[in-house]
């Protein structure tokens, strides 16, 4: 017989966390959060078996299958920071690491059990990778387009001009079309510059 939790939710109620829950959710959708909600409860309080096992009762009667499957998403919704399982699972595992250490910090009595909180500590830091150097930042601005800055001006280079009548000889020498003798003079500062003509030009070599 269908179950109206066969259907698993999870996607859709992550994907109106993340997007801020801006949105309606519908009454079966608000009960599945609910669920998940108390699973993640629970599971503090009696554990994996007894969670998965009292949800196959009355009123919800899930199956075992359906509620071992949303237990685990109950782990993943409140622990995962991103689409990874392994990372969820890591931030669970060192939030029951901490909360060991905290008990064992409150009711510690000799030396012996500082050394098991210190290492309940270690274990935790160790389970959320601080130990390990965080990924590199990588700078905004290699993600914007680059300038470019084009200047006919050798000096700008910091070298000197050169001859102009020489420049002008040597390129009308050059076995090459009008058009193009045109365009290295103009470069070359020998003719005035068509700028509307040279922004044509280079926008069509760039596209």
């Amino acid at each position: 017989m269908a179950n109206r939790f066969d259907e698993s939710k999870y996607h859709l109620l992550e994907a109106y966390i993340e997007s801020g829950a801006t949105g309606g959710l519908e009454e079966d959708e608000i009960e599945y959060l609910q669920i998940l909600t108390l699973m993640n409860s629970m599971r503090r309080k009696y554990g994996k078996e007894k969670t998965v096992k009292f949800f196959q009762n009355h009123p919800y009667s899930i199956s075992a299958y359906r509620s071992k499957q949303m237990y685990d998403e109950s782990i993943n919704l409140f622990y995962a920071n991103e689409k990874v399982e392994k990372k969820a699972l890591r931030a669970l595992k060192a939030d029951q690491l901490e909360k060991a250490a905290e008990l064992v910090l409150a009711t510690a009595t000799c030396a012996a059990d500082m050394e098991v909180y210190g290492k309940l500590v270690k274990d935790s830091a160790l389970m959320r990778q601080l130990d390990k150097a965080d990924p590199p930042t990588i700078p905004e601005a290699l993600y914007k387009k680059p300038y470019k800055i084009y200047s006919l001006n050798p000096k700008v280079l910091g070298l000197e001009s050169a001859d102009r009548n020489k420049l002008a000889a040597r390129i009308d020498s050059t076995d090459t079309t009008e058009r193009y003798k045109k365009r290295l003079k103009q470069e070359a500062g020998v003719e005035d510059v068509d700028f509307t003509e040279q922004i044509d030009e280079l926008t069509q070599e760039n596209n």
